[in-house]
């Protein structure tokens, strides 16, 4: 990540990506095919966990570009992102620290353990939620986009 365009654009992404992957059922309800959300237990399993791994993963490529831009050191704990999160604390530039560290250590266990406890929608809202807060803070270019469902329906082969 070189600029904050492409901060704002990956925000995007990843806020579109959560919203359409969190209902993904949705456009087949709407054009008649389903009337209540089917039961499909490893997409409830997998998504959030995934996405909210891929949320910390892009809330470190942007401190990364944060601290370049503002010229701020990494500090004595490293260059991952608890290094990143300790130095930007203490240069005083962090809102919310220890959210974002719970939220790094969340993203760790289900990164790193076979069987984790399951990631829900709700911690992968509330962590973006954080986000984007902590973005404002920093006074980067986030907002939160509008959401539109498309879809197509057709008749199958």
């Amino acid at each position: 990540m070189d600029t904050q365009d492409e901060v704002t654009r990956g925000w995007t992404r990843l806020v579109e990506d959560i919203a359409h992957a969190k209902d993904w059922w949705v456009p087949g309800a709407l054009s008649g095919g389903l009337s209540v959300k089917p039961s499909v237990p490893v997409l409830e399993r997998m998504l959030p966990r995934v996405l909210f791994v891929n949320l910390v993963a892009f809330l470190d490529e942007v401190l990364e570009f944060y601290m370049k831009e503002n010229g701020i050191p990494l500090n004595r704990n490293g260059s991952d992102l608890n290094g990143r999160l300790v130095a930007l604390h203490d240069a005083g530039k962090l809102k919310s620290a220890p959210a974002l560290h719970a939220i790094r250590k969340r993203r760790n266990t289900l990164a790193h353990d076979s069987e984790p406890a399951p990631a829900t929608w709700a911690e992968v809202e509330a962590a973006m939620t954080c986000l984007h807060g902590e973005f404002q803070h920093l006074s980067l270019p986030v907002t939160a986009p509008t959401i539109t469902l498309r879809w197509e329906r057709r008749t199958l082969p």
